[in-house]
């Protein structure tokens, strides 16, 4: 396919903003302002950020169904939760792990800044909500704007979740794959190969 100045052009203004994301990696979990997930890096398992949406409990639920908004994702449990702990601090393992005593420390991610994976509650924490145990099926997952990490389970009902607007039950979809919401990286590499393409074969075509 012969690429015309006006493609490549095109090609050049769809890449440059997406090159100009400002990415975050924490981790081994990386995100950035232009996209709706956090990912795994060594896994390629994907999270929603912690802003991505504000649902009800029930309506978050439903958006997991077949054929809606979050089909394929799946609500963190505990022990999801666990792994992402352990993932964003860059460690095999964390004082979090299991079930563990009410707002235990889990450690503190070095250079954090309050909405790095995205806001909620407040401006000097942001959280995520999981599945915890049937006494009280909500935990929570704080992030203090220092960077410490602390884990609260069975923190409470759903019906106090829903009290929080701003917070969300935390989704993930396992796996190596391709994100639903296309990767800016990915994307600016793909422009960035076609426009070499079209220098390449414009320079053959002179030859």
């Amino acid at each position: 396919m012969k690429l015309t100045t006006k493609m490549i052009a095109g090609l050049a203004l769809i890449a440059s903003p997406l090159c100009n994301a400002t990415v975050i990696t924490h981790g081994n979990l990386t995100t950035d302002d232009a996209t709706q997930v956090i990912t795994d890096t060594t896994t390629g398992r994907m999270y929603t950020r912690f802003d991505a949406f504000n649902k009800t409990y029930a309506d978050t639920l439903t958006s997991l169904l077949s054929g809606n908004t979050y089909d394929g994702w799946s609500a963190v449990t505990s022990s999801i939760a666990d792994e992402f702990i352990a993932t964003v601090l860059g460690l095999g393992s964390t004082p979090c792990d299991g079930n563990v005593a009410y707002g235990t420390a889990c450690g503190t991610i070095s250079g954090w800044s309050d909405g790095n994976f995205g806001s909620s509650y407040d401006s000097f924490y942001d959280y995520f909500g999981y599945l915890g145990a049937a006494s009280s099926p909500i935990g929570l997952v704080e992030f203090n704007s220092n960077g410490l990490v602390e884990d609260y389970e069975d923190w409470s009902t759903v019906a106090s979740l829903d009290s929080y607007p701003t917070i969300n039950l935390l989704l993930y979809k396992q796996g190596n794959f391709v994100s639903d919401v296309p990767e800016p990286s990915i994307i600016a590499l793909f422009g960035a190969g076609l426009i070499g393409l079209g220098f390449v074969g414009r320079f053959k075509a002179r030859q």
